[in-house]
């Protein structure tokens, strides 16, 4: 049982942080009827905020389309320490916050870093959790911890937050 418990909180983990690129919550591949793990509130479309922005990712897709550009190497870092590169092109449209009105009598699980370095929570996961109606959400702000914070120093506490929600609106 333990071990099932603990493979729960690490799938729980897993949709909530790992599949923050899925297009929404109804697209989560381990999606569970009524309920959502915060399938990412990112909002992508920096990559056309600006004409200069616009500039290189629409230069990066033709370049690719044609055959000129490749794709990132594994791990590469171009975006602060995020390890893996964006592909601009595949971002455009990826803003998850705009349909957070629209999940209903859904549970979802919020797990952010206190002191995030790569985007600003209150922009992107808070504004998803304060856009999204009804009362079985719950937004958790782990102090003290930056981005990948959550898989290394206080991935057990993630891990509990994961099992406790899992607990509360799976168990039957």
């Amino acid at each position: 049982m333990k071990e099932s418990r603990n493979l729960i909180g690490l799938l729980a983990v897993a949709v909530a942080l790992s599949f923050a690129g899925t297009a929404s919550a109804q697209e989560s591949p381990f999606q569970f009827p009524g309920t959502s793990c915060a399938s990412g509130a990112f909002d992508s479309r920096w990559v056309v905020t600006d004409a200069e922005q616009a500039k290189t990712t629409y230069d990066e897709a033709t370049r690719r389309a044609r055959g000129e550009l490749g794709y990132p190497e594994p791990r590469a870092r171009v975006v602060g320490n995020l390890i893996g590169a964006p592909i601009r092109d595949k971002m455009i449209h990826y803003a998850p916050v705009e349909e957070a009105a629209r999940v209903k009598d859904c549970a979802v699980l919020f797990i952010v870093a206190e002191k995030e370095e790569l985007f600003d929570n209150k922009d992107h996961a808070k504004l998803a959790y304060d856009r999204m109606p009804g009362a079985k959400k719950k937004y958790v702000s782990v102090p003290n911890i930056t981005h990948y914070g959550i898989y290394r120093e206080q991935r057990q506490q993630a891990i509990k937050l994961a099992i406790e929600w899992f607990d509360q609106y799976l168990k039957k």
